[in-house]
């Protein structure tokens, strides 16, 4: 049996305290249920927001929207003023798709509108559409910062806009962080080298998980033990 020595007892400290950890934090994180992002369109300002205003019927439509076969809700924030923020139409489309969702309007201030769609049969590159459908001025919460702009176009009453609507597309149903890394992993391949497949991430992944723990033990076993050899 290998006598404890004080870097071997440092060591299994250590490890105790990252399986407490694990377990406490790690753990619940990656099995919670929740409602995940499934895309998003277009990211909100580091600093500055712009706003895109829609009066009464207005409609602005977003192209160049990655709209994934999970979605089920369109998310945006929108204010009115002092007033009541009034309904909005949210119609997504692409080849073979479409389909529209309504946000009620309620409440005052600026605040997230979410909209219950219905998912695509396949991921694609489609457009969303926002229409208002109250009696009063909706500004939508959008960037113009060169940062944050994405691949997004913005047409607003039929002429183009240099404005991005802060827009989040989440999944229909809940589910874990451990149930979908499968899909994680396969839409940042998708955004890496054409080649990349999700399952040549998994080693990677597995790499870090281990050996982001470990550097740190095996730093602390060789210090002290090369504190006790000299």
């Amino acid at each position: 049996m290998p006598r404890l020595t004080l870097p071997r007892v440092a060591v299994l400290a250590g490890l105790v305290v990252l399986a407490f950890g694990a377990a406490k934090w790690v753990v619940p994180w990656l099995t919670t249920s929740r409602t995940l992002v499934s895309s998003v369109p277009g990211t909100p300002p580091l600093t500055t927001p712009t706003y895109v205003h829609l009066r009464p019927g207005d409609r602005a439509c977003a192209t160049n929207v990655p709209i994934n076969h999970d979605a089920g809700q369109v998310q945006v924030l929108g204010i009115a003023g002092r007033k009541t923020r009034p309904p909005l139409v949210v119609t997504a489309s692409g080849p073979g798709y479409r389909a529209t969702g309504r946000a009620p309007g309620a409440g005052t201030g600026l605040a997230p509108m979410t909209a219950a769609i219905a998912g695509p049969s396949r991921d694609l590159i489609g457009q969303v559409c926002l229409r208002n459908a109250g009696r009063v001025r909706l500004d939508l919460f959008g960037t113009r910062e060169g940062r944050t702009n994405g691949r997004q176009q913005l047409v607003v009453r039929g002429r183009p806009s240099q404005t991005d609507v802060a827009m989040t597309l989440y999944q229909a149903h809940a589910t874990t962080y451990l149930g979908s890394l499968g899909t994680i992993f396969d839409r940042a391949a998708k955004l890496k080298l054409g080649f990349l497949r999700g399952w040549m991430l998994w080693p990677l992944a597995l790499a870090l998980f281990l050996g982001i723990p470990a550097v740190p033990l095996w730093a602390l076993w060789r210090t002290l033990r090369e504190d006790l050899v000299s």
